[in-house]
């Protein structure tokens, strides 16, 4: 069934990151944006946003955030990030996963002053290595997703979201990859996440 157009992205030039500021001064941008600039400046992410989803069914806007500072993936900056912003305590699972993390990305709503949810997001060629348990059609869908590149270069995006309902998992597989992404997405000089 098509039901109408849901979701746009908008990526910004790795060497163009934008103003959280900025952007909150966009009129149509959702004061959510405005009400957590001292958070987000607070976490050296005040000037670093590499790319903007707009979800308009669910009125809601992510905001992915490129160059992070390494502290905001130690587990006691996360937990005291989570508890700022008024989401559960982060499980272990999702501890040790930020280790690892290469991105992070915060949900927010035009409805709400309130920072949604947060995720952290590790790249890997093989999500079984991740100090994680896969469902088992999860392994399923990890063997068996198709790819139109090179084995070896095989790579997955997880991610683990805490929200007021509780922590849950998304898995990303590529179709297509290319090289230049490792750039685009900021991983270019680092193999953090990747092995």
């Amino acid at each position: 069934m098509v039901d109408g157009f849901k979701k746009t992205w908008l990526f910004f030039p790795p060497d163009e990151l934008q103003s959280m500021p900025e952007l909150a001064d966009v009129p149509s941008m959702p004061p959510s944006m405005a009400e957590n600039l001292d958070l987000f400046a607070r976490h050296g992410l005040d000037n670093n946003a590499s790319l903007i989803g707009i979800d308009y069914p669910s009125r809601t806007l992510n905001v992915y955030f490129g160059e992070i500072p390494p502290e905001c993936f130690e587990p006691k900056v996360m937990i005291s990030t989570l508890r700022e912003i008024g989401l559960p305590d982060p499980s272990e699972h999702m501890l040790g996963l930020g280790e690892h993390a290469f991105g992070i990305y915060v949900t927010l709503g035009w409805d709400s002053p309130r920072i949604q949810r947060v995720t952290y997001a590790v790249m890997t060629p093989d999500p079984a290595s991740l100090p994680t348990r896969l469902d088992p059609t999860i392994e399923r869908f990890v063997k068996s997703a198709p790819y139109t590149y090179d084995a070896a270069d095989r790579r997955f995006v997880y991610a683990v979201t805490s929200s007021n309902d509780g922590e849950y998992c998304k898995l990303q597989s590529y179709y297509q990859w290319r090289p230049h992404m490792l750039h685009l997405m900021l991983l270019a000089d680092s193999a953090e996440g990747l092995e």
